[in-house]
């Protein structure tokens, strides 16, 4: 089965997704029934052993160990090309920065999630059409409400991993925590992360047997 990891395996700039438990809430189900996942929450990794996250209290930041307390795993995601200091720097102070905005949790965003997605999906080719003839007007990552995986693209994008007419499709606002974990943009599956040392991750989990960062690009390990 794919590999379980500890904490100290993490570097910054992984993705932090997490998979429902029996015990989570109305949103958490809701979140699910939309999105066709059992991954209902994200955050992002930043360094020592912190997760920069948004929450319905706001954006925030929480040690990966209280993280991993709420959930009954989580998978982890990588980069193939890795984050190099000057992006590390970036994204540090670009959740600094968000973290002294006090931004709030994008509760409408995850409300009209579907309906939004629809029509982003229907209107993209009017969307890059709009881009290239400069008629486009861009949306900041720079906001003050987020929700979780709406917060990890915006990430990406203040960090340029996502260039502007990537953006365009790429549109943090109808990105939901399954698509995250599906898209190379965002990383390769790294392998679990579980607060019980005997935990085991259900077979049906949708990573149960992908292929890890480790096989694809340090076969050798």
């Amino acid at each position: 089965m794919s590999k379980m990891l500890k904490n100290k395996d993490l570097q910054s700039g992984d993705v932090v997704l997490c998979y429902k438990n029996g015990k989570f809430d109305a949103l958490g189900k809701a979140i699910k029934k939309v999105t066709k996942s059992d991954y209902v929450h994200a955050g992002i990794f930043i360094g020592d052993n912190i997760v920069a996250e948004s929450m319905t209290s706001g954006l925030t930041t929480e040690t990966l160990d209280n993280v991993l307390k709420r959930y009954d795993h989580v998978a982890i995601f990588r980069r193939h090309d890795a984050w190099d200091d000057s992006r590390v720097r970036l994204l540090k102070y670009f959740v600094e920065k968000m973290l002294e905005s006090k931004c709030k949790y994008n509760f409408s965003g995850v409300f009209n999630f579907k309906s939004a997605k629809e029509e982003h999906q229907m209107t993209l080719t009017e969307q890059l059409e709009n881009y290239f003839d400069g008629s486009c007007v861009q949306a900041s990552p720079i906001k003050d409400k987020y929700f979780c995986s709406e917060f990890v693209a915006d990430c990406f994008i203040v960090t340029g991993f996502i260039d502007p007419s990537a953006a365009v499709l790429y549109s943090s606002s109808v990105i939901a925590p399954g698509d995250i974990g599906r898209d190379a943009t965002f990383g390769y599956f790294l392998g679990y992360l579980s607060s019980d040392s005997q935990y085991g991750v259900p077979k049906e989990d949708e990573f149960y047997n992908a292929s890890t960062w480790g096989d694809i690009f340090n076969p050798q390990i």
